[in-house]
């Protein structure tokens, strides 16, 4: 529970991809690049952790990036599967007053 007056941040999957990214290719420890970004270092190590769990490179899509466009696109999918369903049931019903 986040006790009243406390902040929970929520950090999209580019700002991960490109905290990392800055880690990466600064050279900097994990702990000098949060403070650099303002980011608490227990944070920013598991974004780390994360990406090289992932197998990223600097080259490819992050698994941030690509999760974020997977669930979008997984609530997009949904949302047409329903919408495709009462389009049935309304041409059904519309068919049937034909008659």
């Amino acid at each position: 529970m986040v006790s009243k007056g406390s902040r929970i941040n929520r950090y999209s999957p580019e700002f991960k991809d490109e905290t990392v990214r800055y880690w990466k290719d600064s050279g900097k420890s994990v702990h000098e690049c949060a403070g650099d970004l303002g980011v608490k270092p227990s944070t920013f190590s598991g974004w780390v952790t994360l990406w090289n769990r992932a197998g990223s490179t600097n080259d490819g899509p992050s698994s941030f990036t690509e999760g974020a466009w997977i669930r979008q696109l997984e609530k997009e999918n949904a949302q047409l599967k329903a919408e495709n369903s009462f389009s049935k049931k309304a041409a059904g019903y519309f068919a049937s007053m034909q008659k």
